[in-house]
């Protein structure tokens, strides 16, 4: 990532790095983080491995399924409002059966 995008890494810049709450997840992101700091010691960083974020990261944790329904409802509300296949079928498909 570093090599394919260098507009991003070039000069100082802050980090936000995020990880699920699994040790081996922590320890990953940490790693990638030191390796990109080699590459570049003007980097900053800010970490989190937190609750906040499992119900995106670790979608089927059921841990976490509370968070995940809000998150699916709001997802299907916004799905019925703004996806509307039909216009692109009938594009498609002369006959529909």
């Amino acid at each position: 990532m570093y090599h394919d995008y260098p507009q991003i890494f070039r000069k100082k810049t802050d980090i936000n790095a995020r990880s699920t709450v699994v040790i081996r997840c922590i320890l990953s992101m940490t790693s990638q983080c030191l390796q990109l700091k080699e590459l570049n010691p003007r980097l900053t960083f800010n970490y989190d491995a937190s609750a906040h974020d499992m119900y995106y990261m670790n979608y089927a944790d059921d841990f976490f399924s509370e968070e995940r329904i809000k998150n699916d409802k709001a997802t299907k509300e916004l799905q019925r409002e703004l996806v509307h296949p039909e216009r692109l079928m009938e594009t498609i498909f002369k006959d529909i059966n």
